[in-house]
């Protein structure tokens, strides 16, 4: 696998790639404290056909969970810029 600043980049099915030919995209990160992020850009994730990314928070049994003030109500965020994929992976690393 390859390491990314967003994790482990994982294998997804070309049947989730863009039209014009770019390739899908899903990253693992999982952290000393327990928690995994998944960190996705693909024909179905929200904000995708943007360019954008979608990140995903995963508590120690790999149970999606919110937490408030990172997700907020919902344990997915999308339409986030690469930036803002960063700002949020240094909050889950310091939970």
């Amino acid at each position: 696998m390859t390491t990314h600043e967003f994790g482990e980049l994982q294998n997804l099915s070309s049947m989730y790639d863009f039209a014009d030919g770019t390739k899908a995209e899903q990253y693992i990160k999982t952290f000393e404290n327990g928690y995994t992020t998944s960190t996705i850009r693909h024909i179905h994730s929200y904000g995708g056909n943007q360019g954008l990314y979608e990140v995903g928070l995963l508590d120690s049994n790999d149970n999606f969970v919110s937490v408030e003030h990172i997700t907020g109500d919902d344990s997915v965020v999308g339409f986030l810029t690469a930036e803002e994929v960063k700002e949020i992976l240094n909050k889950v690393s310091m939970l």
